[in-house]
């Protein structure tokens, strides 16, 4: 999602994705698949990996992390926020440890604008505060409270795929405050270009 690669806004995914939910409450991530077909071994492989750190971490900032985002986003003061390097500093080490190329916080500020928007950003080069991202239906059935990958990788650069997914970040009252968002590198994708929105063979909608 990050940088140099846009989705397009997937709005007829939404309802098709938000039937496969299993129960309440984000027990078992939603797995997207391709109209009319299979998902190969190796992709679904690639999908659980990243679905899986996005959920562990996000488990990791429910609570104290989950009261400061609010605490952050009542402020009115953006990354000026007495706590939002250690925030940032949190991301940061999850995405040392893992190897993903971005992890950052979304919300939806605005529900009515087609956008969700940066928060905490542990990357690198951060984006802007509050820059927007088309909203996807990934987004709105992690904010829902259920963790989802994205249905397919994006290109970070020239043969560089990337997976995405996201997961539900809670305060200690148990409320979704944010998603946590997790970019990671899907060198297996190179033999799967049908799973790529920005190679020629995909196949995707």
């Amino acid at each position: 999602m990050k940088k140099n690669s846009r989705w397009f806004v997937i709005f007829l995914a939404v309802s098709l994705i938000l039937a496969t939910f299993a129960g309440c409450g984000g027990q078992e991530p939603a797995e997207p698949e391709q109209e009319g077909s299979e998902t190969p071994a190796e992709v679904q492989a690639v999908m659980d990996k990243v679905t899986d750190l996005a959920v562990g971490y996000a488990a990791q900032l429910d609570g104290e992390f989950g009261d400061q985002h609010v605490a952050l986003m009542d402020s009115g003061i953006a990354r000026d926020f007495e706590g939002y390097d250690a925030m940032k500093a949190t991301l940061d080490g999850f995405r040392e440890e893992c190897g993903a190329y971005y992890v950052y916080c979304l919300i939806d500020v605005d529900p009515e604008d087609g956008f969700f928007d940066i928060t905490v950003d542990g990357s690198v080069e951060p984006d802007d505060w509050l820059n927007q991202y088309e909203t996807e239906a990934q987004f709105v059935a992690a904010m829902e409270g259920t963790p989802t990958p994205a249905p397919s990788a994006w290109d970070n650069d020239v043969d560089d795929p990337v997976w995405s997914s996201f997961a539900p970040i809670h305060d200690s009252k148990g409320n979704v405050v944010a998603i946590l968002g997790i970019d990671y590198p899907a060198p297996e994708i190179l033999d799967f270009p049908e799973w790529n929105r920005d190679s020629e063979e995909f196949q995707g909608e």
